[in-house]
């Protein structure tokens, strides 16, 4: 057996006070959840972390949305719409599911339960009053852009899980440049980016046309010394089928790069050439759980609010308040405002000056469909507001 000297003892030691005071920094006045969020692994540990957690079952299938698709309406002299049989795929708002997702399954160890639903992030990119699923993954979107309604948008799911995506032009036009931006992008967000190409047709002509066609860019390798991209493309049930498998398909073996629509070939710097603009994603500094907020309660019956609310910096204010309907503030029976809270963690039942959210009467309200909202400020300015629907019966 190997003897341990003193100088040995006294060198591990030493190497673990320098470990201990290492995590300090990471650690030490943040959130747990703000720890987990400041979480960069570089991206070729973050894809194979991402592929472990998104695995759907035993079968090995991972979670990731089926193409939605778009269609037109038209209304009928009796009241009711008729749907037209002629679709358009809204890949990009796909490509921006995968991507909540993808960083879901980087921050959470079991995140089945945390993804976003495709549901959620149309609702977000559509509008709710333009939003009409006439069948499953067919929807109706008014006259919503679906390849540029992408600018600052908060997503947030029913687990309480919130993310702003935000919508950027390429530094530059040159192919090697965007490479160069792009490794740069998927070192600062190791889950991916979503990027928009672009390629206008019969440019002059009568027939002119522009197609557009958006996917998450995943990560980065290098081959024979050249830098190369992954993507995740659900252009086509083919790339579909190699990500259930769990492999990063290559940028040009992608949809994107093998179907005939666009002419790229294979070319994966025709592609990258293509490209005109990115969505990344940043965790919000504020989260608000009210995951346990029931759905529809009884008329006269006393009700508690659970929920628990995060912030990176200390919390200055959170109003509470419940809307009858959609627009309608009852502000003199269902609302309560905290200031000045001074601390980054607060449950709905602690009392600041005397107040708390939970002492909201919920009692008093009539029959009816309502809105339960919560609006969060910190110091530095930033704001967060989540609203969930409810009913009295």
């Amino acid at each position: 057996m190997k003897q341990t000297t003193t100088k040995g003892r006294i060198m591990a030691f030493l190497m673990a006070i320098v470990t201990v005071f290492s995590l300090i920094p990471i650690l030490g006045g943040a959130t747990i959840s703000a720890a987990i969020s400041s979480y960069k692994p570089s991206n070729s540990t973050a894809m194979s972390t991402i592929n472990q957690r998104m695995k759907n079952g035993s079968g090995g299938t991972y979670y990731t949305p089926q193409m939605w698709r778009s269609v037109s309406r038209t209304k009928n002299s009796n009241g009711t719409y008729t749907y037209s049989s002629k679709t358009n795929g809204i890949c990009t708002w796909c490509a921006v599911n995968n991507l909540l997702n993808r960083r879901v399954a980087l921050e959470n160890s079991s995140p089945a339960s945390k993804f976003f639903t495709m549901k959620e992030t149309v609702k977000v990119l559509s509008g709710s009053s333009n939003y009409v699923e006439y069948k499953p993954n067919y929807i109706w979107i008014g006259n919503k852009d679906w390849y540029t309604d992408l600018y600052d948008n908060t997503f947030v799911n029913s687990a309480g899980i919130s993310y702003k995506a935000r919508h950027y032009s390429f530094a530059s036009t040159n192919v090697e440049d965007k490479k160069i931006q792009l490794k740069k992008l998927l070192d600062e967000h190791p889950e991916g980016v979503v990027v928009q190409f672009s390629r206008t047709f019969n440019k002059g002509t009568k027939n002119e046309r522009t197609e557009n066609h958006g996917f998450v860019i995943s990560g980065y390798y290098y081959s024979s010394g050249k830098l190369s991209f992954y993507a995740v493309d659900t252009g086509s049930s083919a790339s579909y089928a190699s990500y259930k498998d769990g492999k990063n398909t290559r940028l040009e073996d992608a949809w994107i790069g093998v179907g005939t629509k666009y002419g790229n070939n294979g070319d994966a710097d025709k592609i990258i050439q293509g490209l005109t603009f990115y969505v990344s994603l940043v965790p919000e500094p504020i989260s608000i759980d009210l995951t346990g907020f029931k759905g529809t309660l009884k008329a006269g019956s006393p009700y508690g609010i659970p929920g628990n609310i995060s912030s990176n910096a200390n919390i200055q204010t959170v109003v509470a308040r419940i809307y009858y309907g959609q627009d309608q503030y009852q502000g003199n029976v269902a609302s309560v405002t905290l200031t000045n809270v001074g601390k980054k963690e607060l449950n709905t039942k602690e009392k600041i000056g005397g107040k708390y959210i939970d002492s909201i009467s919920m009692g008093s309200l009539r029959q009816g469909d309502y809105y339960f909202e919560v609006k969060v400020t910190d110091v530095n300015g930033n704001t967060l507001t989540k609203r969930t629907a409810f009913s009295v019966r």
